[in-house]
C-alpha cells in the first residue's frame, strides 16, 4: 500500500489530500481513520481522501490508512501526525 500526501512523523495543518494506491492485490475498501475514529470510506479506486485537520484538536494523533480485500483480509498502514493549531491572523497595527 502507498500513501501519498501525509508521511509518518510529520505536521499538517488545513485539508490533506490522501492517495493510497494499492500494489497487490484488489482493495474492496479503504478506510481512513484517526484516534480509531472513522474520517471516510471509499469503495473503489482511485483510493483518495480529503482530510479536514481542522476538524481535529492539535497534537499528536494516530492515523490509520485500512484496506480490507474482497477476502475480508485487512490491511493497516498506521502513521503518528501531528495536527498544527490553526494559523492566527496577523494584525496591523499602524501608529
Amino acid at each position: 500500500m502507498d500513501i501519498r500526501g501525509i508521511t509518518n512523523a510529520s505536521r499538517v495543518n488545513g485539508t490533506q489530500r490522501i492517495d493510497v494506491a494499492i500494489g497487490s492485490g484488489e482493495a474492496r475498501q479503504v478506510e481512513l481513520l484517526v484516534d480509531d475514529q472513522s474520517r471516510g470510506i471509499v469503495t473503489a479506486p482511485p483510493f483518495t481522501f480529503q482530510w479536514d485537520t481542522l476538524a481535529e484538536n492539535p497534537g499528536l494523533h494516530r492515523v490509520v490508512v485500512r484496506a480490507t480485500d474482497a477476502g475480508g483480509a485487512v490491511t493497516d498502514r498506521e502513521l503518528v501526525l501531528e495536527v498544527a493549531p490553526p494559523a492566527q491572523p496577523v494584525v496591523q497595527v499602524s501608529g
